[in-house]
């Protein structure tokens, strides 16, 4: 995969990022290359890729690696309301021991925090960011809807969908 770049509005391109060759055959659909804008710092870009994260601080003109090597990023979502607050999921490959799949919430200073959720068979599809609640975050998941109303400290599986187990591929919030 390439990441490219265009100055006038798509009538041009140029390739501003190599190597990101992603694997093919079966399970790919849980990770891959996500990018995510920044509101709060329209010149601010994550790159999730199947080698880890990468940051823009140029609109995407230039990349330095944030972390999480060996990681396999699915879903990127910046926060509307805390300035440059993200979170990402990411999956580790299948032979990799631990956990199968990791939530981090991070902030752009910081580089490879701890997980804040770290679960086997568990595949975050969508981050949601409350819009009137800076603290409460929606997971959309192929266990169905978590949310966490404390950035991460702790978790919860809405109670009406608890038993069924109905995946969740994407998620709105207002």
């Amino acid at each position: 995969s390439q990441v490219h770049y265009s100055n006038d509005r798509g009538e041009t391109w140029r390739v501003v990022l190599h190597a990101f060759d992603l694997p093919d055959g079966p399970g790919y659909g849980c990770g891959g290359d996500v990018l995510a804008f920044n509101p709060s710092s329209p010149d601010m870009v994550a790159l999730g890729t199947a080698n880890g994260l990468f940051l823009s601080r140029d609109g995407g003109q230039g990349w330095a690696a944030h972390g999480y090597i060996g990681q396999r990023f699915s879903t990127i979502a910046f926060s509307t309301q805390v300035k440059d607050l993200f979170v990402a999921g990411s999956r580790s490959d299948a032979g990799d021991p631990g956990p199968k799949f990791n939530v981090y919430i991070n902030d752009i200073k910081q580089s490879n925090p701890r997980p804040v959720l770290s679960l086997d068979d568990f595949h975050v599809q969508h981050i949601a960011f409350d819009a009137r609640e800076h603290s409460m975050i929606h997971l959309a998941t192929n266990r169905g809807l978590f949310n966490t109303w404390n950035r991460g400290a702790t978790f919860f599986q809405r109670g009406d969908l608890r038993d069924r187990m109905y995946p969740v591929s994407t998620i709105a919030v207002d």
